[in-house]
């Protein structure tokens, strides 16, 4: 009885079982989709996973994943080969044995994982945004195009917060993508705004506040160069002394020291740079400013000697009053010693070089002349400027003419007519003038409207012009000519002798020859 009830049982159970397993066999489904039989196909395998899985969930995949047939889905696509592969994992040898007929394999799993990525990363593509790449990554770890998906990622990451250009934006990139292959111009340009945005107003006390709220940015030596700038931007002593007396712990501050010494000795003398010392022991140079003090006395004179160099003709340098060399006959020309520095040419450039042979200002202008007050005149591309003993530009290369500095004055000349500058290179006598000359005794020869007269350090005019002709004649009176006559004028433009001569000549022993007509006459003091 109980053998009986036994198989009963069996029967019953394998009549309720065979059907579904017939139904859902997945090798049915694979036959039908050899022919395309996707509605059958789809049945089968969507039977076959409550019994078959492994198999069945690759099939579904393989329907959804191709676009010949109405079931196709590459979510769904998407879903099943995810469960086929993790099924393929965890599946026990005899089933991989079982279902390797099918395709149901390492290498045909990881296969249609790539197809179906590989839509998905055309879909991505067509959106193009950060948010449609990131999960595409997220999703499929496994794709071929993951390194490209990061890149272009992480392109309209980057040019997102180039757009925005702000701080925020740049360390928001950087903390979402630390990797990133963008990371470096993110960092870099992290740092130019985070300088920009706390410096945009340009003051000192701003390049101060993020010089300490900073310290380490690889923004400190730029922050530390516009301190140094603004400070001396003046270039004046006093401007200098502040810089170097008050940031000491600024990196500029040596080279600082250097130039403040080349602008003290601009009223060059041995006891100015004897001063200098004594005023600033502390100078960071100051073995090689008592170098130059020790040399500042000595007399250098320009020597040649012939070529055995490549070019030809001779070669210059310096020698003492005894002959000894002291400057090496390298140049191809050197000029004499004025406030302390000399001209020299090499490959047909112009520079200044100090008693000890140093650069001062290195061969590169076309054309220079000597040092006064501190200034030279320098020529490029056939326009004049001028510098001080630091190099700096202190009037640009845009002028015709440029005097010789003389009274805290130099007259510049662009187009046909001229005004006067500063030691600064500010232009403070605008060009207004048809010629110009340098300043003696706090007054300058001026030609307005093609007539003569003398102006001040202001631009006033202290004689009017007036005259056809205006030449100083002594110490307090001027030469000049009215309608083709000569007379004599004081400094401040007062008649005292007419102009009625012809010609006037120089005193001597208190009398002078003037000619008048026929007749020649002798006037006094």
């Amino acid at each position: 009885m109980r053998d009986f009830v036994r198989i009963a049982f069996l029967l019953i159970g394998f009549c309720l079982v065979l059907p579904h397993v017939r139904g859902g066999s997945p090798g049915k489904g694979f036959e039908a989709l050899l022919v395309k039989d996707y509605f059958k196909a789809q049945k089968i395998f969507s039977k076959g996973m409550k019994y078959n899985p492994e198999a069945s969930s690759y099939g579904l995949a393989i329907i959804y994943s191709r676009n010949d047939n109405p079931f196709y889905n590459k979510d769904s696509a998407y879903r099943y080969v995810v469960i086929a592969d993790t099924n393929w994992i965890h599946a026990k040898d005899r089933k991989k044995a079982k279902w390797a007929v099918y395709s149901w394999t390492r290498s045909g799993i990881d296969s249609l994982k790539q197809l179906i990525s590989d839509q998905f990363f055309r879909e991505a593509r067509k959106i193009h945004s950060v948010e449609g790449y990131t999960q595409f990554m997220k999703q499929h770890p496994w794709s071929r195009h993951k390194d490209a998906a990061v890149e272009t990622r992480d392109s309209l990451a980057f040019f997102q917060a180039m757009d925005k250009n702000t701080s925020a934006a740049y360390k928001g990139f950087l903390n979402t993508y630390p990797n990133s292959s963008f990371a470096a111009m993110a960092e870099d340009n992290f740092y130019n705004s985070q300088f920009y945005e706390q410096t945009g107003v340009g003051s000192v006390e701003s390049y101060l506040q993020f010089i300490e709220e900073h310290p380490n940015s690889p923004m400190l030596p730029e922050a530390e160069r516009a301190v140094y700038k603004l400070v001396t931007e003046p270039n004046t002593l006093q401007a200098y002394e502040l810089f170097v007396l008050g940031y000491g712990d600024n990196k500029n501050v040596e080279h600082a020291w250097a130039e403040f010494y080349q602008l003290y000795i601009s009223e060059y003398s041995c006891d100015r740079i004897r001063l200098f010392l004594e005023k600033y022991p502390q100078v960071p140079q100051r073995e090689s400013i008592e170098q130059d003090l020790a040399w500042c006395s000595y007399d250098l004179l320009p020597n040649s000697i012939e070529s055995f160099y490549e070019q030809e003709g001779r070669l210059c340098g310096f020698m003492n009053i005894e002959g000894k060399q002291i400057i090496p006959c390298k140049y191809e020309f050197v000029g004499v010693f004025q406030e302390g520095l000399a001209i020299v040419i090499q490959d047909g450039k112009y520079g200044f070089i100090d008693k000890l042979g140093n650069w001062r200002i290195p061969c590169t202008y076309d054309g220079a002349a000597y040092f006064r007050e501190g200034r030279a005149v320098v020529e490029k591309n056939g326009k004049y400027g001028m510098i001080d003993r630091n190099n700096r530009l202190l009037l640009p290369f845009m002028y015709e003419e440029i005097g010789e500095m003389s009274e805290g004055r130099i007259y510049v000349s662009k187009g046909d007519l001229y005004g006067y500058a500063n030691e600064n290179g500010i232009l403070v006598i605008p060009e207004k003038f048809g010629e110009a000359f340098d300043f003696s005794d706090h007054i300058a020869k001026v030609e307005e409207d093609g007539k003569y007269g003398y102006i001040n350090r202001d631009g006033a005019f202290v004689i009017d012009a007036i005259y056809e002709e205006l030449t100083p004649f002594t110490d307090s009176l001027m030469l000049c000519m009215v309608d083709g006559r000569k007379g004599l004028i004081t400094r401040n433009g007062t008649m005292v002798i007419e102009a009625i001569y012809e010609q006037i000549g120089y005193f001597k022993e208190g009398l002078a020859l003037v000619a008048h007509g026929d007749t020649v006459e002798y006037i006094n003091i």
